[in-house]
């Protein structure tokens, strides 16, 4: 599996948004504080995720890979550890190939790019979110239902109504150090989920084309925060001689990026998303039994 971040420092263009109404702490309002909805959400998700164990089995097949040595940013700053400017992440493309008559053929392929419909969640929270771009899978690397293996030479086999599930994970990484000094090593600052179930696995079924199709735009649940830029310093020159500037990097981080495929879904029959109300009310106690009951 290959991974390639896409980068693009007018993508965002911070500095086209419209000026925003900051209000005063000592004014009257007394607005609702917290949690959006939305954010309790994506929490409730990423929480009944790590509760997800699929059969170790012949039906099951995990790959992954990892991209490091990335910056986040096109230009050093001097306005601090979170300073957007120069903001030049993208997205991730993530894909994977086999042999067929000898040729690389793509077997999976996924694009995802940084949710740009809202900038203000980049430029006051400091956070971010992906959306699918484009998606497919042509061949699966896990055994499906019908006890067939998807292998190149079986293509012809495919039965009209094979399907295939997929569950993805994207993690973001950072090491950085603060103005006071303090270390931080491989810190997780970001993570991302995708499940996708019934995936067409034969382009002639009747819903192959409307299924892909229908993922472009989907935003992916979780989220991250802007890759913190770590304090550090950079010569400049004063007359003949040299001296040093406190300055902020350009963000350097790394990205995970797991994936898993199954033939059957012996856990979930719907999507997490459509249970993340229905988790929150009934607590982790009764999220475990909904899902040992699969």
């Amino acid at each position: 599996m290959a991974i390639k971040v896409v980068e693009d420092a007018k993508y965002l263009q911070l500095n086209k948004l419209r000026y925003q109404n900051i209000p005063n702490f000592n004014s009257s309002d007394t607005g609702q504080r917290g949690l959006a909805i939305g954010q309790l959400a994506s929490l409730a998700i990423l929480g009944i995720n790590k509760l997800i164990e699929i059969d170790k089995s012949q039906f099951t097949a995990s790959y992954g890979q990892s991209a490091s040595e990335l910056y986040f940013y096109n230009r050093l700053s001097e306005d601090g550890h979170f300073d957007p400017s120069g903001i030049q992440f993208k997205g991730i493309e993530v894909s994977r190939k086999i042999k067929v008559k000898k040729k690389d053929t793509i077997a999976f392929y996924a694009a995802f790019e940084l949710d740009n419909s809202n900038p203000y969640e980049i430029l006051n929270g400091s956070v971010f979110h992906l959306r699918v771009k484009e998606l497919k899978l042509n061949y699966s690397k896990a055994k499906a239902s019908d006890t067939r293996w998807f292998a190149p030479w079986s293509w012809g086999d495919k039965n009209l109504n094979d399907k295939m599930n997929m569950d993805i994970e994207l993690r973001f990484y950072t090491s950085y150090v603060t103005e006071a000094g303090i270390i931080y090593n491989n810190l997780q600052i970001g993570k991302f989920n995708l499940n996708l179930r019934d995936m067409p696995l034969n382009p002639k079924a009747d819903n192959a084309k409307s299924y892909y199709d229908s993922l472009a735009g989907d935003r992916l649940n979780g989220y991250s925060f802007i890759v913190p830029r770590s304090c550090g310093f950079a010569t400049e020159r004063q007359g003949e001689e040299k001296a040093l500037r406190r300055i902020f990097s350009q963000g350097n981080y790394r990205i995970e990026v797991d994936i898993k495929e199954t033939g059957k879904e012996k856990y979930i029959k719907t999507i997490l998303g459509e249970n993340a109300g229905q988790i929150i009310k009934e607590g982790s106690n009764q999220a475990i039994k909904f899902l040992n009951k699969k």
